[in-house]
């Protein structure tokens, strides 16, 4: 059984959430691929049992290679089991609940058989920002500017892992958004 985590990344967050399902997920199969989107192709697809793909959120929405990724490969993603993992910054844990059902009826859109959606909480360095990010936010967000730092939780994602490839493993379907 061989399976792909693909994703995209804008700042190198998403990379860290995707390399960590990937290495949690060799517990349930025998190949596990880490790459990101734009190193995929649509003939490369077909080899993999099962699909992860991720993206970073930014402004609510996923990155444009993530989109355009499942967008371009709608039909073979038809033909396999996919999860899909959000990374991002939102304000607070209702947020993240409320972005994480937005997304995923996004991503249904293309894939409608999405085993599973789960949104991550990311990274957010100062130095990742220019001048002009940083004063919005300073202005019109100081909620994250008091949050500077890497608040993802490896332990909620290994546990998503888990999932996933008990599923993928027992050829069962998530019923979580």
């Amino acid at each position: 059984m061989s399976i792909l985590v693909t994703y995209a990344t804008s700042k190198g967050s998403t990379i860290g959430v995707a390399e960590r399902l990937a290495e949690h997920l060799k517990l349930y199969a025998s190949s596990v691929d880490c790459l990101p989107v734009r190193k995929v192709s649509a003939t490369s697809l077909t080899k993999y049992s099962a699909i992860i793909v991720g993206s970073a959120v930014q402004m609510y929405e996923w990155l444009t290679p993530a989109r355009n990724f499942i967008h371009d490969n709608e039909a073979v993603l038809k033909t396999k089991p996919v999860w899909a993992f959000s990374v991002g910054f939102p304000a607070e844990d209702a947020e993240r609940v409320q972005q994480e059902g937005s997304l995923a009826e996004k991503i249904r859109k293309y894939v409608p058989d999405l085993k599973a959606h789960k949104f991550f909480y990311g990274r957010l360095r100062r130095r990742d920002l220019g001048v002009y990010w940083r004063l919005v936010l300073q202005c019109f967000a100081p909620q994250y500017v008091q949050r500077w730092g890497d608040e993802r939780n490896w332990e909620e994602i290994e546990a998503w892992a888990d999932m996933v490839g008990k599923e993928i493993r027992d050829g069962r379907s998530s019923t979580a958004i």
